[in-house]
């Protein structure tokens, strides 16, 4: 389950994404919009990759902002990926591993 309340990501710009609540119960969800509108800045946010400015994330009973192991359940790929092209996966992996607190190994 994902739960957000009041979520909003500020920009350095000043530009603000939110407020969004709602909640993602078990399943397969779409997204959709036009580009621009913050879709991608919402999965940032739940992912713990964008901090938010106001507002609350739970993502399995735990907030990915401030509690590594529920940031470690959290995958996100964005569609511009920002690794180097000559990574493999599992290099990539192994490179982000411990700054997620998450194991080396690939399962």
């Amino acid at each position: 389950m994902i739960h957000l309340n009041a979520l909003v990501v500020r920009y350095a710009d000043g530009t603000e994404r939110g407020p969004w609540s709602l909640a993602f119960g078990p399943g397969v969800h779409v997204l959709q919009g036009p580009n621009g509108c913050g879709m991608s800045t919402l999965l940032g946010a739940i992912a713990a990759s964008l901090r938010r400015h106001h507002g609350t994330v739970d993502v399995l009973g735990g907030d990915p902002e401030h509690d590594p192991a529920t940031r470690a359940r959290i995958g996100l790929l964005t569609a511009e990926p920002s690794l180097p092209g000559f990574l493999t996966v599992h290099e990539a992996w192994r490179m982000h591993a411990p700054i997620r607190r998450s194991s080396s190994r690939l399962r």
